[in-house]
């Protein structure tokens, strides 16, 4: 049902890569999705994404503030040694574990490995966990398409999809203070159909109010960012979230010949509404198609 739809997504939904290195060594990275929305450049992703960059970079500089720790704990001659050496350890280990250095990879039009294209000119909505950039440089790829935007009324029933790039990671080094990808490209999509179960509208403390849809399935994680689109390839909405609605009873079962209980949960995928969408890219005059 949905494969020319998917044939047409895949041609704009990207894959966002963040190259996470830690102080003691390892490198790890973390995976997601964006939409190219027009041959400029400007692109739709989850918030969060660049709430978890925020992050990263504020891990990198804590690390200034473990290092003046630790010299004036070792610089210390009063107290009791062993309390000392305890904390010196709870810090160390501490920077063990922040990070040292980042990367984003920002996977979208032609020849991007040469070109590095970086988020620029973020703009981020007040409430819904949707943010717009663009790309610099970009190049649009020879097949590259833009999503149409729904213009027609959304409603519980109308069947949905959604794509982005879950169970999948992309393998890098890092030497000479620069990463270095080993594997992962290209990302392989995994599409996830459903149906619109209902609406949902959030506010902030102020009152803004937000519209997100609850889909039957669940999102996954590294389609944050990604398009919810219809059988006719029109975007729906942008992947952001699953929540768990507790289906009010337990359930009993038996593991290693012991009993156990757990509480059931019904997981649901949830996403930006096209109408947000829509009046976030006209706020920042950002162009687009729709049918």
């Amino acid at each position: 049902m949905f494969q020319e739809a998917c044939e047409r997504a895949r041609k704009y939904t990207c894959p966002y890569v963040g190259l996470r290195r830690k102080h003691n060594g390892i490198v790890f990275s973390t995976m997601a999705a964006f939409i190219v929305v027009n041959d400029k450049g400007w692109a739709i992703t989850a918030k969060h994404i660049f709430d978890e960059i925020a992050n990263a970079q504020q891990s990198i500089a804590g690390s200034s503030a473990i290092d003046n720790a630790l010299t004036q704990l070792k610089a210390q001659k009063i107290g009791h040694a062993k309390h000392r050496n305890r904390d010196i350890r709870k810090l160390e280990q501490q920077k063990a574990n922040s990070l040292s250095n980042h990367a984003e990879i920002w996977a979208a039009g032609a020849n991007w490995p040469a070109l590095k294209p970086k988020a620029t000119e973020l703009r981020l909505h007040p409430i819904a966990d949707l943010a717009a950039f663009k790309l610099g440089p970009f190049t649009p790829a020879v097949d590259q398409a833009y999503p149409i935007l729904r213009s027609e009324p959304l409603i519980p029933g109308v069947s949905v999809c959604r794509i982005g790039f879950p169970w999948h990671s992309v393998e890098a080094d890092f030497a000479n203070n620069n990463f270095k990808v080993k594997s992962g490209f290209p990302a392989p999509l995994f599409a996830l159909d459903g149906m619109i179960s209902r609406f949902m509208v959030i506010a902030d403390p102020s009152g803004a109010k937000a519209t997100y849809i609850q889909t039957s399935t669940p999102g996954l994680r590294g389609q944050s960012g990604g398009p919810l689109f219809d059988i006719e390839a029109r975007l729906c909405g942008l992947q952001c979230s699953t929540i768990h609605l507790d289906l009010g009873f337990d359930a009993t079962y038996k593991r290693d010949g012991e009993s156990k209980v757990e509480r059931q949960f019904l997981n649901v995928g949830q996403a930006v509404h096209i109408d947000e969408i829509r009046a976030f890219l006209d706020s920042n005059a950002i162009s687009y198609d729709s049918a």
